[in-house]
C-alpha cells in the first residue's frame, strides 16, 4: 500500500482549522500543516497542542507557495503521496480513505470532484469550474470534472521534477497541465463538499484578481509549449 502524508495549507482560518485538524487526525497521524502567514491565531501553538508538525511562512506567500514548501519537505521523506485539502471546512477528511485504492495506480494524480448540488455553492464557483474544465480539456484532451478542487492526491516522485512556478491559486492549474503533458494519469474521484451560507463562508479567493492570474498561467504554459514544439520542428 502506498504511503501518504496529508498537507493542510492554512491562511487565516481560525474559525475552522482546529475542527479540520481533529477530523484529519481521525484518519491519519501523518499531517503537515503549512501556516502561510496567518495573523488571526497562533497556529504553531495550536498544532503543538495536537502534536502536529507545522511549518510557518512569516508572511503570506500564497496557496501555491505553501504547497511548494510542503512538496520540498515531503520529497525528502519516505512518502509516496501528498494528499491536500483546504482548511475552511469545505472538504470532508473522512473521504481520505477513498483516495487510497486509486493511489495504487503508478503515478496517478487524483482530483476530488466536489458535489456542486448544494444550493449554497456560489454561482461564480459553478461558472468558474465549468470554464476551467473546458479550457483544460481543450489544452490536454482529458476530461476532468473539477479542475479547481483543492482536495487532491499528488504522486510525489512523479511530480518532483515538474517545473512549477505558480505561487497562488494558479498552482493547481499549472500542476494539472504539466502532469497531463507529462502523461501522468489524472483520475476523477467524487467527494463530498460542505458550503455554508455565503455570509458564514471565509474564502481568500479573489474572483477577478485570481482569475486573471489563472488565465495568465494558461497563456504562459501554452506559449512555452508552442516554443518547445517549434524548436522540435526546427530540428
Amino acid at each position: 500500500m502506498k504511503t501518504y502524508c496529508v498537507v493542510l495549507p492554512v491562511f487565516n482560518n481560525a474559525a475552522t482549522v482546529e475542527h479540520v485538524i481533529r477530523r484529519i487526525l481521525c484518519q491519519t497521524s501523518d499531517l503537515l500543516v503549512i501556516d502561510d502567514g496567518s495573523t488571526d491565531l497562533d497556529l504553531p501553538a495550536l498544532c503543538k497542542r495536537w502534536n502536529v508538525e507545522c511549518v510557518r511562512h512569516e508572511i503570506n506567500r500564497g496557496k501555491g507557495a505553501a504547497l511548494r514548501t510542503a512538496l520540498q519537505i515531503l520529497q525528502k521523506r519516505p512518502y509516496d503521496y501528498m494528499i491536500t485539502l483546504d482548511a475552511d471546512g469545505q472538504h470532508f477528511p473522512e473521504d481520505i480513505p477513498a483516495f487510497l485504492p486509486l493511489m495504487e495506480q503508478d503515478g496517478a494524480l487524483i482530483i476530488g470532484s466536489r458535489n456542486f448540488n448544494d444550493p449554497n455553492v456560489p454561482q461564480a464557483s459553478r461558472v468558474g469550474r465549468s470554464f476551467s474544465n473546458f479550457v483544460i480539456k481543450w489544452e490536454t484532451g482529458i476530461r476532468l470534472e473539477d479542475t479547481q478542487s483543492g482536495f487532491r492526491a499528488y504522486p510525489l516522485k512523479h511530480i518532483a521534477h515538474l517545473p512549477i512556478k505558480a505561487d497562488h491559486y494558479n498552482f493547481e492549474t499549472e500542476i494539472l497541465l504539466r502532469a497531463a503533458w507529462a502523461n501522468l494519469p489524472l483520475i476523477n474521484l467524487p467527494v463530498r463538499t460542505f458550503y455554508p451560507p455565503q455570509k458564514e463562508r471565509v474564502s481568500h479567493f479573489r474572483p477577478w484578481y485570481d482569475t486573471v492570474r489563472i488565465c495568465m498561467t494558461h497563456i504562459r504554459l501554452l506559449f512555452s509549449l508552442l516554443l518547445a514544439w517549434c524548436s522540435c520542428s526546427g530540428d
